[in-house]
């Protein structure tokens, strides 16, 4: 509705813009069954564990 509006670019919203980035909307319902809701899960902790093994290498880099 408000995508068309220049004021509705990224640049002019920065904080939208970051709690955008850093939002998941994950479909839960009640007949959501098992296997996609374990998918999801395993892929949410997959990213998590490298985004915490990105960190600990970084942290090599400044010793």
């Amino acid at each position: 509705m408000y995508q068309g509006l220049p004021s509705a670019a990224q640049i002019n919203l920065p904080e939208a813009t970051k709690a955008a980035n850093q939002v998941i909307c994950l479909p839960i319902y009640p007949t959501l069954e098992s296997p996609p809701f374990l998918e999801m899960s395993e892929l949410i902790w997959r990213q998590k564990i490298m985004h915490l093994f990105i960190f600990y290498i970084s942290m090599f880099k400044f010793l």
